[in-house]
């Protein structure tokens, strides 16, 4: 008797998969649509010093397949006036962690299940000697769009696709200011994003006020997308890989002037990469992402100069050097990701790792504190916590 193929979902297996789809898609965005009090989606900051703290967030896709954990439990903190790079493989849950944050998950299929987004913001004044803060993950739709956009902004990674080509450059910045400041006047509206662009560094921001996406290149259209994300003075921009589709000279002129402009607005920036290089130039504290989980995170001089987990050390080595020899094939990390609709109990990249030990077989490892900015979720360094 041949052995059942395990990839294989029959008729009866579908359909119950489509029934439960159903039924938690349609839960999930009633809980949206409720009308909720103010003291529903409030909680307080475990460190007024932060702007973000996630705690537990699970935010999954509910597929023909089954339901991908695309997000499993991923807590770290964004402080104040710092950029925090987020960095791992294409399909670590990098990008869907930040448009949790921002509720722009593709809904209904995709949902955050589970955990804690707290949001620190000056509406709410203290508790005492607790901030008050908004739990974004409770907060309904309707309230979201106060924050979104004008204290939470987000740089997509091609501009292109986020820019509407039948809009001009200045109907798309000015809709932001009415949409957040409705007394604003037309005039007024105009000005703020004029001054906006020459903020950016853009030559002649009266000409491309008037000009059409399709009109500008590549790096002066993610110089209009910062310049809209400036608009509203937030507290926190969300940089998805925003030099993914621009040269490497041009890259290097939009991460200065983004680190320039953290400086000087007195924002955070969560920053969103694959590339160790920008995270090394840009990040004061670094979170390593693998298949939805944070493995590692700590500040970037602990991650670049002493880095733990055995995957951190696999990218750094995937990394070329200039000084590679040329005749060395670069390094890559032997195996696959497992599959994220059924994820073992085990550590995810067991499979993949040379240095594992007796304990790899046990349950997924807690995080493991080995200094007081540095945390690891590995087995081999269960040894150095106290």
């Amino acid at each position: 008797m041949s052995k059942k193929n395990t990839n294989y979902i029959s008729i009866k297996e579908s359909r119950a998969i489509l029934k439960h789809n159903i039924k938690q898609m349609k839960y999930y965005e009633s809980l949206k649509r409720r009308k909720r009090s103010v003291e529903d989606y409030t909680t307080t900051m475990r460190d007024s010093n932060n702007v973000v703290e996630i705690e537990g967030l699970k935010t999954v896709f509910f597929t023909d397949n089954g339901t991908v954990m695309s997000v499993n439990g991923v807590s770290f903190d964004i402080p104040k006036n710092k950029v925090v790079g987020v960095v791992g493989e294409s399909g670590c849950g990098k990008s869907v962690t930040s448009l949790s944050i921002m509720q722009l998950v593709q809904a209904p299929q995709g949902q955050v299940i589970e955990g804690k987004i707290r949001f620190n913001t000056d509406d709410l004044g203290m508790d005492g000697d607790k901030k008050l803060a908004y739990d974004i993950v409770q907060m309904p739709t309707s309230e979201l769009y106060k924050i979104r956009g004008k204290d939470i902004t987000m740089i997509f990674q091609e501009p292109m696709t986020s820019l509407n080509p039948v809009f001009t450059i200045g109907n798309q910045l000015d809709e932001v200011l009415f949409v957040h400041t409705p007394e604003i006047t037309p005039e007024e509206a105009k000005a703020h994003s004029i001054e906006m662009l020459k903020k950016v560094g853009i030559a002649m921001p009266e000409r491309v006020y008037k000009s059409y996406p399709h009109e500008l290149s590549g790096g002066m259209r993610q110089r209009v997308m910062i310049a809209m994300a400036l608009s509203g003075n937030p507290k926190l921009i969300i940089a998805d890989e925003p030099t993914t589709a621009l040269d490497v000279t041009i890259q290097a002129q939009i991460l200065e002037l983004l680190k320039e402009l953290q400086r000087s607005q007195g924002c955070s920036i969560m920053l969103i990469t694959h590339d160790l290089g920008v995270i090394a130039e840009m990040a004061d504290e670094v979170v390593v992402m693998y298949a939805g989980k944070v493995i590692e995170k700590g500040t970037a001089s602990e991650i670049f100069h002493n880095p733990l987990h055995p995957y951190t050390i696999g990218l750094q080595k995937s990394k070329p050097l200039i000084t590679s020899p040329s005749d060395q094939p670069l390094f890559s990390i032997p195996g696959q990701v497992p599959n994220p609709i059924n994820l073992p109990d085990t550590c995810y990249f067991k499979n993949r790792c040379n240095r594992c030990i007796g304990k790899c077989d046990g349950k997924y490892p807690e995080m493991i504190k080995v200094s007081d900015t540095h945390y690891v979720s590995c087995y081999l360094y269960e040894k150095e916590e106290k």
